[in-house]
Protein backbone atom coordinates (compact mmCIF):
# COMPACT_ATOMS: atom_id res chain seq x y z
CA UNK A 1 0.00 0.00 0.00
CA UNK A 2 2.53 2.28 1.01
CA UNK A 3 4.70 1.71 -2.23
CA UNK A 4 1.78 2.63 -4.34
CA UNK A 5 1.17 5.92 -2.72
CA UNK A 6 4.69 6.90 -3.47
CA UNK A 7 4.34 5.40 -6.82
CA UNK A 8 1.18 7.80 -7.44
CA UNK A 9 3.05 11.02 -5.79
CA UNK A 10 6.13 10.81 -7.90
CA UNK A 11 3.71 10.63 -11.22
CA UNK A 12 1.94 13.31 -9.95
CA UNK A 13 5.20 15.39 -9.16
CA UNK A 14 6.41 14.76 -13.04
CA UNK A 15 2.82 15.87 -14.44
CA UNK A 16 3.28 19.12 -12.68
CA UNK A 17 7.22 19.32 -14.14
CA UNK A 18 6.24 18.86 -17.40
CA UNK A 19 3.11 21.38 -17.63
CA UNK A 20 2.69 24.69 -18.91
CA UNK A 21 5.34 27.70 -17.71
CA UNK A 22 4.19 30.25 -15.78
CA UNK A 23 1.75 32.95 -16.92
CA UNK A 24 2.34 36.25 -18.45
CA UNK A 25 1.55 39.49 -15.71
CA UNK A 26 0.33 42.34 -17.66
CA UNK A 27 4.08 44.03 -16.97
CA UNK A 28 5.60 41.36 -18.42
CA UNK A 29 3.29 42.15 -21.45
CA UNK A 30 4.28 45.12 -21.86
CA UNK A 31 7.86 45.18 -21.29
CA UNK A 32 8.06 42.39 -24.17
CA UNK A 33 6.21 45.10 -26.18
CA UNK A 34 8.73 47.57 -25.49
CA UNK A 35 11.74 45.21 -26.63
CA UNK A 36 9.82 43.96 -29.43
CA UNK A 37 9.32 47.56 -30.62
CA UNK A 38 12.76 48.29 -30.28
CA UNK A 39 13.95 45.64 -32.20
CA UNK A 40 10.96 45.00 -34.41
CA UNK A 41 12.29 41.17 -35.05
CA UNK A 42 11.99 39.90 -38.87
CA UNK A 43 13.71 36.48 -37.69
CA UNK A 44 15.00 33.97 -35.04
CA UNK A 45 18.41 36.40 -34.96
CA UNK A 46 15.61 39.62 -34.11
CA UNK A 47 13.44 37.51 -31.43
CA UNK A 48 17.09 36.31 -29.86
CA UNK A 49 17.85 39.50 -29.22
CA UNK A 50 14.27 40.25 -28.17
CA UNK A 51 14.86 37.78 -25.45
CA UNK A 52 18.29 39.52 -24.25
CA UNK A 53 16.71 42.82 -23.57
CA UNK A 54 13.52 41.35 -22.24
CA UNK A 55 15.87 38.88 -19.32
CA UNK A 56 18.32 41.73 -18.85
CA UNK A 57 15.35 44.07 -17.20
CA UNK A 58 15.28 43.57 -13.70
CA UNK A 59 11.27 44.12 -14.05
CA UNK A 60 10.54 40.72 -15.15
CA UNK A 61 9.42 38.17 -13.06
CA UNK A 62 10.46 35.12 -15.24
CA UNK A 63 13.05 34.25 -17.81
CA UNK A 64 11.47 33.57 -21.01
CA UNK A 65 13.18 32.33 -23.96
CA UNK A 66 12.81 33.70 -27.85
CA UNK A 67 9.92 31.26 -28.87
CA UNK A 68 8.36 31.65 -25.79
CA UNK A 69 8.15 35.36 -26.42
CA UNK A 70 7.61 34.96 -30.15
CA UNK A 71 4.50 32.72 -29.48
CA UNK A 72 3.33 35.39 -27.16
CA UNK A 73 3.38 38.05 -29.68
CA UNK A 74 1.72 36.14 -31.80
CA UNK A 75 -1.29 35.33 -29.84
CA UNK A 76 -1.80 39.11 -29.00
CA UNK A 77 -1.87 39.77 -32.68
CA UNK A 78 -3.74 37.42 -33.62
CA UNK A 79 -6.60 38.48 -30.69
CA UNK A 80 -10.02 39.37 -31.96
CA UNK A 81 -12.21 41.79 -30.54
CA UNK A 82 -14.81 40.44 -28.39
CA UNK A 83 -17.62 40.51 -30.03
CA UNK A 84 -20.18 43.36 -27.88
CA UNK A 85 -17.02 44.93 -26.42
CA UNK A 86 -15.55 48.26 -28.35
CA UNK A 87 -12.15 47.70 -27.13
CA UNK A 88 -9.29 45.19 -27.78
CA UNK A 89 -7.90 43.47 -24.65
CA UNK A 90 -4.69 45.20 -22.65
CA UNK A 91 -1.67 45.29 -25.03
CA UNK A 92 -3.59 43.92 -28.08
CA UNK A 93 -4.32 46.98 -30.59
CA UNK A 94 -0.23 48.11 -29.33
CA UNK A 95 0.99 44.38 -30.12
CA UNK A 96 -0.82 44.74 -33.48
CA UNK A 97 0.52 48.25 -34.19
CA UNK A 98 3.54 47.23 -33.56
CA UNK A 99 3.19 43.70 -36.17
CA UNK A 100 2.57 46.50 -38.83
CA UNK A 101 5.64 48.28 -38.26
CA UNK A 102 7.32 44.96 -38.82
CA UNK A 103 5.57 44.48 -41.52
CA UNK A 104 6.23 47.83 -43.21
CA UNK A 105 10.01 47.25 -42.25
CA UNK A 106 10.30 43.96 -44.25
CA UNK A 107 8.59 45.73 -46.79
CA UNK A 108 10.27 45.90 -50.25
CA UNK A 109 10.27 49.88 -51.64
CA UNK A 110 12.27 49.69 -54.76
CA UNK A 111 9.79 47.87 -57.29
CA UNK A 112 10.77 48.30 -61.24
CA UNK A 113 13.54 50.45 -62.04
CA UNK A 114 15.56 52.91 -60.53
CA UNK A 115 15.52 56.60 -61.49
CA UNK A 116 19.68 56.33 -62.63
CA UNK A 117 18.05 53.57 -64.91
CA UNK A 118 15.75 55.90 -67.04
CA UNK A 119 16.96 57.47 -69.37
CA UNK A 120 16.12 60.92 -70.44
CA UNK A 121 12.97 61.54 -72.22
CA UNK A 122 13.21 61.98 -76.11
CA UNK A 123 13.22 65.42 -77.47
CA UNK A 124 9.58 66.31 -79.02
CA UNK A 125 9.51 65.38 -82.54
CA UNK A 126 7.03 67.76 -83.92
CA UNK A 127 3.91 64.99 -83.51
CA UNK A 128 6.10 62.22 -85.02
CA UNK A 129 6.14 58.55 -83.29
CA UNK A 130 9.78 57.66 -82.46
CA UNK A 131 11.04 54.34 -81.49
CA UNK A 132 13.21 54.90 -78.69
CA UNK A 133 15.45 51.64 -78.06
CA UNK A 134 16.96 52.45 -74.33
CA UNK A 135 13.37 52.29 -73.37
CA UNK A 136 11.98 49.36 -75.85
CA UNK A 137 8.82 52.15 -76.14
CA UNK A 138 7.44 54.16 -78.96
CA UNK A 139 7.28 57.82 -77.83
CA UNK A 140 4.99 60.63 -79.20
Amino acid sequence: MLLSFVIMASLASRRRKGGRGPSWTDDDIHLMLDQVAIVLPQGGNGWTKVAALFNAEEATSVVRDADSIQRKFNTLTNTRKPTGHPERPSGVARAKRIQREMENKAAVVTLGKQDSDVPAPVADSGGKREFDPKMNLIQN
